[in-house]
């Protein structure tokens, strides 16, 4: 996909109506091939479920927002592109998470991505975090350079992966586990 003008473009908050397609979005970006972003190589089984959307979108203390295009009609229906979630990290107060960062893979490199972490770090100091947070599956290199580009830093930090009966590795040979990533956000 071609680089959109920002003008095309809008982020807003998740809403209800928007279930459907976020279900879609977000799998598609995690679990199809297509994208640069993808983990199909790396995990089976649905990044997220209809019922974990309905709660980021309704839950007053997460900010889930949406990247839409904007359609060119009235009669044309406006489509997702991408989301993200904005939320508490852990027990930290002066820390926001950036989670369920999602771009179709038919949108992805068109700048939607960067336009939704630009409005995730926003929402980040509207809450008065000193710092985003970022967790990322460590086998993701140039993931983890994009976020290194966006001033995100390894803090040497490591979760493990939530392995059970949701999520299955395609490889069990390969350790699989989130680094975090922190920025600082005073220079915002």
């Amino acid at each position: 996909m071609s680089k959109l003008p920002p003008a095309s473009v809008t982020i807003r908050r998740a809403l209800p109506e928007d279930l459907e397609q976020l279900y879609v979005v977000i799998n598609d970006a995690y679990r199809k091939p297509g994208g640069w972003t993808g983990e199909h190589n790396l995990l089976i089984g649905d990044r997220v479920f209809k019922e974990e959307i309905e709660e980021m979108i309704t839950d007053s203390k997460l900010n889930f927002m949406v990247a839409e295009q904007t359609s060119s009609s009235e009669n044309e229906p406006k489509k997702i592109l991408g989301c993200v979630l904005v939320k508490p990290f852990q027990e930290y107060k002066d820390e926001m998470e950036i989670g369920c960062f999602s771009v179709s893979p038919k949108a992805q490199g068109g700048g939607v991505g960067s336009l939704l972490i630009k409005e995730a770090l926003k929402a980040c100091v509207a809450l008065s975090a000193k710092r985003a947070v970022m967790t990322v599956v460590h086998c993701r290199p140039e993931l983890i350079e994009w976020y290194n580009r966006l001033g995100f830093v390894a803090t040497g930090e490591r979760i493990d992966f939530p392995f059970g009966d949701r999520f299955k590795s395609v490889d069990k040979a390969v350790d699989i586990y989130f680094v975090v990533l922190k920025k600082e956000l005073e220079s915002l």
